[in-house]
């Protein structure tokens, strides 16, 4: 995989590497999800990339990302997974994604309610 020019911009941390589990492109033609394409090793396989949904749901507009694909215990020479994700989530994921999470009742919160100390 090789950053695209959006890849470049938005996580500037990334080298070339080989993915075992790309996104096949072909495979989103014609669906509901448009992509945004951060690596290819060609017009067909994408690694990382993130689909967005055309067709707003009930919470707004859902995305899926896939990231870093690869099959293998220990990364060969410096581990990108961590930093890129954080380039991904600072450079892109602020920019771009709307969060509607109403937190009331959910676990965590409920938990942190539980925990409380006054």
């Amino acid at each position: 995989m090789k950053p695209t020019a959006i890849g470049e911009k938005v996580i500037p941390s990334m080298e070339p590497f080989n993915s075992n589990r790309p996104w096949h492109v072909e495979q989103f033609d014609g669906s509901d999800w448009d992509l945004v394409i951060f690596a290819e090793a060609d017009k067909n396989n994408a690694d990382p990339a993130v689909a967005v949904s055309k067709t707003p749901g009930e919470d707004g507009v859902g995305m899926i990302a896939a990231m870093w694909q690869s099959a293998i215990p220990n990364w060969p020479g410096t581990d990108i997974r961590g930093i890129g994700v954080a380039e991904f989530i600072n450079n892109w994921l602020a920019e771009e994604a709307e969060f509607n999470v109403e937190a009331k009742n959910k676990l965590a919160t409920t938990w942190g309610s539980i925990k409380q100390v006054d």
